[in-house]
Parts: structure tokens; sequence; C-alpha cells
């Protein structure tokens, strides 16, 4: 119970900093997610093999670059970040 408690809080929380790096903007933070999963699944398609997380973080910055502010994107690789840690914990951005 406290861990699926715990759960929500974590995901309400990030998705709370997105928001709030979106200038509360819901529309924007889902605009933002949708960049991201874009650039995911740009990576992925590229098919190359990323040897760390460091080299992954950086294709994601430079995949967002013009579409995405530097607050923004640094809350979209804590929410990565996350999810790649606990994938089966249901994140935000994999589901």
């Amino acid at each position: 119970m406290f861990l699926e408690l715990f759960k929500i809080f974590s995901n309400i929380s990030r998705h709370t900093e997105l928001v709030e790096a979106c200038d509360w903007s819901e529309e924007r933070a889902q605009e933002v997610l949708e960049l991201c999963d874009n650039a995911v699944a740009k990576i992925r398609e590229d098919d190359e093999l990323i040897s760390s997380y460091s080299d992954f973080e950086k294709k994601i910055r430079f995949n967002l670059r013009d579409h995405v502010t530097l607050s923004e994107i640094d809350i979209l690789l804590k929410l990565l970040e996350e999810s790649l840690n606990h994938p089966q914990e249901g994140n935000i951005i994999w589901d």
C-alpha cells in the first residue's frame, strides 16, 4: 500500500514539476511529453548503439533543443531516468 501511494505521489510530483516548468500550462506539458516521446522514438529508429545513459541524455537534449526549454528538458530527463530505473512501476513516459 505504501509503495503504491509513494508511486502515485512521485508521479504527481514529477507531473507538477513539468507543468511548473511549462508556466503552469497543462497543454504545453502534454506537448512537451509528446515531443519527448517522439525524440525517444527517433533514437530507437536510428538503431544506434547507446553505451551509457549519458549518451542517451545527449541524444535527447539534441533532439529536443529546438522545441523545448532547458528547464523542460531537465524535468523530462528526470522522468526518463526514473522510468528507465523502474520500468515496472508504470511511469508516465512509457505508459
